[in-house]
């Protein structure tokens, strides 16, 4: 099974009042991958949570496509860049994806948040 990482940090906004507190930078990591069935992946990444957890993971967001719901992307939050990477390349982690039915290419972008600016549309 196809497998991208980009490895490159990319830069991630937050609406005011989320991430960075107290000058902490946290950590993200955006999957975005298509499955077989929800159901199945559903209950898979349910079974992984502690695994996830004891990896780094601090907290997720799932969403599906609105005009395709075989395509999913999550959002994790966690301790570190570094943790997320590991955690991300285990073989276990692969493991995990393809008993959950993910198929095809996934993308998964390594994230670091910044400061937001000044000014804000809120």
């Amino acid at each position: 099974m196809p497998f991208v990482v980009y490895t490159k940090e990319l830069l991630l906004k937050q609406p005011p009042g989320c991430g960075i507190q107290g000058g902490l930078k946290m950590a993200f990591v955006y999957i975005r991958y298509r499955i077989e069935n929800y159901k199945k992946w559903k209950t898979a990444f349910n079974d992984a949570f502690e695994m996830r957890k004891k990896g780094g993971e601090k907290s997720y967001r799932v969403f599906r496509s609105s005009d395709d719901p075989k395509e999913m992307v999550l959002l994790q939050e966690w301790s570190s860049i570094a943790g997320a990477r590991r955690f991300i390349n285990s073989k276990a982690v692969q493991q995990c994806m393809a008993r959950a039915g993910v198929v095809g290419k996934r993308e998964i972008f390594f994230l670091k948040e910044v400061p937001q600016a000044d000014q804000s549309v809120h």
